[in-house]
């Protein structure tokens, strides 16, 4: 539920107690499937991303669910000459993200 506030959802209109999500489960269905997976190809160990805060694991990687949601929450608290969360928000709202694609 924390997460659902975060991106701006109602938690009170728009999820029930009987209906919510959990956090994970959300990550993976609204954020993570539709959006991330194409991150992860520059955003890896390997990738040109590897030198950021934001290297995710690919989903052949056993927790790499529960290891991208914490990347994620890390990331979204930077605050050190940077905002994370705009940051992270930059790259699928089409603006540029400082990186190559």
């Amino acid at each position: 539920m924390a997460l659902q506030s975060a991106v701006g959802q109602n938690v009170e209109t728009a999820c029930p107690s009987a209906q919510c999500v959990e956090d994970l489960d959300f990550f993976f269905s609204r954020i993570w499937t539709p959006i991330l997976t194409d991150c992860v190809s520059c955003h890896n160990a390997d990738g040109p991303a590897s030198f950021t805060d934001h290297v995710l694991l690919p989903s052949s990687e056993p927790g790499y669910l529960e290891h991208n949601f914490g990347v994620l929450q890390d990331f979204a608290a930077i605050t050190d000459g940077k905002v994370g969360r705009d940051l992270l928000l930059s790259k699928p709202l089409g603006a540029n993200h400082g990186g190559g694609q």
